[in-house]
C-alpha cells in the first residue's frame, strides 16, 4: 500500500511538471525575441538626427566660446600690461619735473646766469 501511495505521488509529481511551460533559453529564441522590437519611425529618427546636430552645433560653439574668451583675456592682460607701463613712466617723468623745478635749483641756475631775486617782484599766484 505505501508503494501504491507512493507511485501516485510521483505520478502525480510528473503530471504537475508536465504541465508547466518550459523555457528555452537558446539563442534562436532570443534572436526571435529581438525581432520582435519595433522599429523606429520617421518621427522618431528626425527628432534623433535633430538632436544629434544640436549637440554637434552647441560643442562646436563652446569651443569657439572659450577659444575667444581665451583671447580677450590675454587682450585684457596685455592692455593692464602696458597700463601698468605708462603709469611707471608717467610717474618717473612726474618725479623728474618736480626735481627740475625745485627752486633751490632754479635759483641756482639764474644766479649762474646773472639773476638776481628781487622780494619785491615776487607775486603768489593761486589758482
Amino acid at each position: 500500500m505505501s508503494q501504491n501511495a507512493l507511485r501516485q505521488l510521483t505520478d502525480h509529481q510528473h503530471t504537475a511538471n508536465d504541465s508547466s511551460p518550459v523555457v528555452d533559453n537558446t539563442i534562436k529564441s532570443a534572436i526571435q525575441v529581438n525581432s520582435n522590437s519595433v522599429p523606429f519611425s520617421k518621427m522618431e529618427r528626425f527628432l534623433v538626427v535633430a538632436i544629434g546636430l544640436c549637440i554637434l552645433t552647441m560643442m562646436i560653439a563652446l569651443i569657439f566660446i572659450r577659444t575667444s574668451n581665451a583671447q580677450s583675456q590675454r587682450d585684457i592682460q596685455d592692455f593692464a600690461t602696458k597700463t601698468t607701463k605708462v603709469t611707471n613712466k608717467n610717474s618717473k617723468l612726474q618725479q623728474e619735473i618736480n626735481e627740475l623745478s625745485n627752486s633751490g635749483r632754479l635759483l641756482q641756475i639764474a644766479q649762474k646766469r646773472g639773476f638776481k631775486l628781487q622780494d619785491n617782484n615776487i607775486r603768489n599766484i593761486s589758482k
